[in-house]
C-alpha cells in the first residue's frame, strides 16, 4: 500500500474577484467621467456646429455632431445602437467574470472599453446624437499633407472623441491580448517533453530463469 500523500488542493485567493472588479469598476467609472467631462468642456469653449479652436498645427478641437456610429455610418438607426450596447453591457463584465489569465489587463480593457460604449450612448439618450471634438489632420504643405490628399482625398481624419479612443484601443489591445496568449500557447505545445521515457523494447526486462 503506498504511503504517498494526494497533492494539497491549491488555497483560492479570496482577493482575486476583488481586485478583478475594483479595476473593472474603476476604469468603467474614471474613463466615462473622462470622456463626459471633456465633451462637456469642449461643447462649451465650441458652442456652434464647426466652431474650431487651433491646438497646433496639425490638432484642433471642432465642435462636430455623429448622428452614426464611427465615420458616421449607421445614421439613425437608434435600435441597432440600443442592441449594441446592451450587448456590451452584458458581454464585457461576462468576459471579466471568466477570464483566467491576465485578470486585471483584462478588467482595465474592458472596463475602458464600456466606458466608451457608455459615454457615447448617454449622448444618444440625452442628445440624439454623439459629441465629437477631436480634430486630427496633417499640417498643410508638408509631405503627409500632399500624401492623404492623393491617397484619400483628405487631409484630415474623422472627427471622435475619448471615447472612441477608449473602443478602438480597447479592441486593439484585446487582439493583442489574445494574440500573446495564443503564442505563449502554441510555444508550449510546441516545447519538447522533459519526462524521461524510454522504448518499451523488453531491453528493461529481467532474463528469463533457466
Amino acid at each position: 500500500m503506498s504511503n504517498q500523500k494526494p497533492d494539497p488542493q491549491p488555497i483560492a485567493n479570496p482577493t482575486r474577484p476583488v481586485l478583478r472588479w475594483g479595476v473593472f469598476v474603476l476604469a468603467f467609472v474614471l474613463g466615462i467621467l473622462l470622456d463626459l467631462g471633456t465633451k462637456e468642456f469642449a461643447f462649451h469653449h465650441l458652442p456652434e456646429v464647426r466652431d474650431t479652436h487651433v491646438v497646433f498645427s496639425w490638432f484642433s478641437w471642432t465642435h462636430a455632431r455623429n448622428y452614426g456610429a464611427a465615420f458616421s455610418m449607421f445614421e439613425g438607426q437608434q435600435g441597432l445602437f440600443m442592441a449594441m450596447t446592451i450587448l456590451a453591457f452584458v458581454g464585457l463584465p461576462y468576459f471579466v467574470h471568466v477570464a483566467e489569465e491576465k485578470v486585471v489587463r483584462t478588467a482595465l480593457i474592458m472596463g475602458l472599453v464600456l466606458a466608451g460604449v457608455g459615454g457615447n450612448f448617454w449622448d444618444r439618450m440625452v442628445f440624439g446624437y454623439v459629441r465629437d471634438f477631436i480634430d486630427v489632420h496633417a499640417a498643410q504643405g508638408g509631405w503627409l499633407f500632399d500624401f492623404t490628399r492623393s491617397k484619400f482625398g483628405t487631409a484630415t481624419w474623422p472627427t471622435f472623441n475619448v471615447a472612441d479612443m477608449f473602443i478602438t484601443g480597447g479592441c486593439f489591445a484585446v487582439f493583442f491580448l489574445l494574440g500573446s496568449k495564443k503564442k505563449e500557447e502554441e510555444g508550449a505545445a510546441d516545447a519538447p517533453e522533459t519526462a524521461d521515457s524510454s522504448p518499451d523494447d523488453g531491453s528493461s526486462q529481467a532474463p528469463a530463469s533457466s
